[in-house]
């Protein structure tokens, strides 16, 4: 039923963080392509993945979610954070491809500096229009954002809007962020459903193929994407095992996020997922 996983760091390499990931009963993982905060890239070993690409076949891993670093910006209204977005993006595609079929998950970005929040998001599509090409094995997921100051696409129905603008030869897909959604306004605790309807009718959930299962830290609508520690946010466990457990969402890569990465609290949380 899916795959269940969390936010690993990648220190160790990639067997380093598979074997980490088995041991806490995951299938999946999450991991940065490089420093979330910068833009430095470490190099892959190359033995690394040779050795990685046999172990998550044998063990019937999923996707893994490689997670484009905050500093990629495609919707800034200065040209070098904008380019930088742009490289980052093709290098990390790239890269990926020595590992086929994982998901790359990169937010929006915040249209600072642009000229309107409409110009951002066609300078967005222009800029995966250009990275994203028909022959690559990774699939590209924008991430839900919550809305905060000049942030884009916070809306279901303004994320369709620049889905739209991407070329249709693109396979590109959204990662459902639970803290961003509840910070962006929606209900994620009392009209999940209602919600998931809203999400089918402005995107369609044939594109949701991953889920950030997180505990905001503060109330619905405030535009903060901060977490708090898994079972001590607004959410809590039993509506976070809930949102997971969904049919509309227990057949996607669902990572669980905590400040941190608090290792015994993931274990934790991929247990309630398959027991509950």
């Amino acid at each position: 039923m899916g795959y269940v996983g969390c936010h690993l760091s990648t220190h160790g390499g990639f067997m380093t963080m598979g074997e980490e990931a088995l041991g806490l009963g995951a299938n999946t993982f999450q991991f940065f392509t490089r420093n979330p905060r910068g833009a430095h890239a470490k190099q892959w070993a190359a033995a690394d993945l040779t050795d990685f690409r046999t172990f998550v076949k044998e063990r019937g891993f999923g996707p893994l979610v490689a997670y484009a670093p905050y500093s990629a910006n495609p919707a800034s209204g200065t040209m070098e954070e904008a380019d930088l977005a742009r490289v980052i993006y093709s290098e990390d595609l790239a890269r990926l491809e020595s590992l086929p079929g994982q998901f790359y998950a990169a937010h929006p970005g915040s249209a600072v500096g642009a000229k309107s929040k409409s110009a951002a998001v066609a300078q967005v599509a222009s800029i995966l229009n250009e990275v994203l090409q028909p022959t690559q094995h990774s699939t590209m997921l924008l991430v839900t954002p919550a809305g905060e100051g000049n942030e884009i696409a916070a809306t279901f129905e303004e994320m369709a809007a620049l889905l739209d603008q991407i070329d249709k030869a693109h396979d590109v897909g959204v990662c459902f962020d639970t803290a961003c959604v509840w910070g962006a306004g929606y209900d994620v605790a009392d009209d999940l459903d209602g919600v998931l309807q809203r999400f089918d009718d402005a995107i369609g959930l044939d594109r949701l193929r991953a889920v950030h299962l997180a505990d905001p830290k503060y109330d619905r609508g405030t535009h903060h994407n901060h977490h708090a520690p898994l079972g001590e946010g607004e959410l809590g466990w039993d509506r976070l095992v809930a949102i997971a457990k969904h049919e509309a969402i227990a057949d996607t890569v669902r990572i669980w996020e905590t400040p941190h990465d608090d290792i015994a609290l993931y274990a934790e949380a991929i247990k309630k997922v398959k027991r509950a």
